[in-house]
C-alpha cells in the first residue's frame, strides 16, 4: 500500500507546484511573475520540507499522529480561506494584466 500512497503524494505535490505558477500568471503582472512566483514557489518548498518534521516532532511529544493530523486539517483552512478570496477569472472577468 506504501507505493500506491508515494504514488498519490506524489501526483498532489506535482498540482500543487503546477498550481502555484498558473494562479500566479493569472493574478500577478508579467513585469513580476519571476518574482511573485519564487516568493511563492520558495514558500510552498519551505513548508514542504519542514512539515516533516514538524509533524513528527508533534506525534514524538503527543503520542501519536491524531493531534498533528488534527493540527494539520485545521492549519488547511487558511490556505482554502485564501484561495476563496480570489477573484474569479472567467470570460466576463477582467483580466489583471496583459498577456
Amino acid at each position: 500500500m506504501a507505493p500506491v500512497g508515494a504514488v498519490a503524494l506524489g501526483a498532489a505535490m506535482g498540482a500543487e507546484a503546477d498550481l502555484i505558477g498558473i494562479l500566479t500568471a493569472r493574478h500577478f503582472p508579467i513585469a513580476g511573475y519571476s518574482r511573485a512566483y519564487a516568493a511563492q514557489y520558495g514558500g510552498f518548498m519551505v513548508a514542504a520540507g519542514l512539515s516533516p518534521l514538524w509533524m513528527g516532532l508533534l506525534a514524538d511529544r503527543t503520542g501519536g499522529y491524531a493531534t498533528a493530523l488534527i493540527l494539520a486539517a485545521v492549519l488547511l483552512l487558511v490556505p482554502a480561506a485564501l484561495f476563496l478570496r480570489l477573484p474569479l477569472m472567467g470570460a466576463s472577468a477582467p483580466r489583471l494584466h496583459r498577456p
